[in-house]
């Protein structure tokens, strides 16, 4: 009868695997089928049997035929491997034993840390790569972080620096495996509570991906979750700043639509689009974005209002910025030919207008500061 066992240490944990295999045997369960976490056993009588766990080189998955016809004349039989660790073999106590000496052990186990070593120097370069290519696609890697970091990319985060530090946990067992065979120390146990960490947290980490794909899945399927009612009211609305004063256009086209999305610091953003398309024969129009900012705290909007100023500074000269406080909200304004900016920020909420029109946001700066407070005041 096959029965499963659970695999209490880690791979790299050699000689305690070793030990607790040969306990098993004597429990009355021979090893049929090495596996990382769980090994298939056969129940038997009482054994006495010797293990022997040799560390993988180029025979990453598997020994060659060869080496294990070659083990299984001299009395070992061949159990299964841990990829990219050890094969396991065992024999009764008369076989005779693989080496004489531990120094070819020693050997395969220092082709083995060089071989650990790249796989370390390629997991850190990939960890770099991957957020080298974040920097690279964002406009400010602070501003990025601020604006989509969330529960998902931080799991998936945990995720990959959790395998990078388990390989090179991995390195430095296997470095201090070799430290051990140069000074003759016995082996102790290292791997038992760690491995048992390590599960519930890899557990933790796998139930959070999945929860939160299938809240990714759920939320592409039903847009509503993101993309409000067209009868909804915008935060500020382009008709009425270009109807008001001396610029009212006639036979609008109103087109607007509104996108929600949140991160690890923000309670929400709240980005309207709006388009103002009026008469064909006429080539006016109009476009005016404006990306409402909640925040976790007061903290986090002052370094996102630092972020966004000065990234709209590299695009504008000095004399294309001005900034006052009206009615004690901070207004930054950011005015080049058509090109035209407005943040507008009060304790935990920041309002981003872009606009692009006709029009001038300076003469709209009042109307727009009563609207911001308005909405601030209603969603408090």
């Amino acid at each position: 009868m096959l029965k499963r066992l659970w695999v209490p240490y880690e791979a790299f944990d050699t000689e305690n695997i070793r030990v607790w295999l040969e306990e098993k045997a004597y429990d009355g369960f021979r090893l049929k089928r090495m596996k990382p976490y769980f090994a298939v056993f056969e129940e038997t009588d009482r054994l006495s049997l010797k293990f022997h766990l040799e560390p993988t080189i180029k025979d990453v998955n598997k020994p060659e035929s060869g080496i294990i016809e070659s083990r299984q004349d001299r009395g070992w039989t061949y159990a299964g491997t841990i990829p990219g660790h050890f094969h396991v073999f065992y024999a009764e106590q008369k076989a005779s034993d693989f080496y004489e000496d531990k120094k070819s052990v020693k050997y395969l186990y220092e082709e083995k840390l060089k071989k650990d070593a790249w796989i370390v120097f390629g997991s850190i370069i990939t960890l770099l790569l991957f957020f080298f290519q974040i920097m690279m696609e964002s406009r400010q890697p602070v501003l990025w972080i601020i604006e989509n970091f969330d529960i998902f990319h931080a799991v998936t985060s945990g995720f990959i620096l959790s395998g990078i530090i388990s390989t090179i946990i991995t390195y430095l067992k296997h470095k201090n495996i070799v430290k051990r065979f140069e000074n003759e120390d016995k082996f102790y146990p290292t791997s038992k509570l760690y491995r048992g960490v390590k599960l519930i947290g890899y557990g933790t980490i796998s139930i959070f991906m999945i929860f939160n794909l299938i809240q990714l899945f759920s939320s592409d399927l039903n847009r509503g979750d993101r993309v409000s009612n067209l009868d909804e009211k915008p935060i500020i609305s382009l008709y009425e700043l270009e109807s008001s004063g001396n610029n009212a256009i006639a036979d609008e086209k109103f087109n607007y639509y509104r996108i929600r999305g949140e991160s690890l610091f923000l309670d929400e953003m709240i980005t309207d689009y709006q388009n103002d398309y009026v008469d064909s024969n006429r080539s006016y129009s109009s476009d005016l974005t404006t990306t409402l900012y909640l925040g976790k705290s007061e903290y986090v909007m002052e370094i996102l209002e630092e972020q966004l100023i000065n990234e709209n500074k590299k695009n504008f000269s000095i004399s294309d910025y001005d900034h006052e406080i009206l009615s004690g909200v901070k207004v930054s304004l950011f005015e080049r030919n058509s090109q035209q900016i407005m943040i507008l920020s009060l304790k935990d909420r920041l309002l981003k207008v872009s606009y692009s029109g006709g029009g001038k946001l300076k003469n709209w700066k009042e109307i727009m500061v009563k609207s911001f407070l308005e909405y601030s005041i209603a969603g408090m």
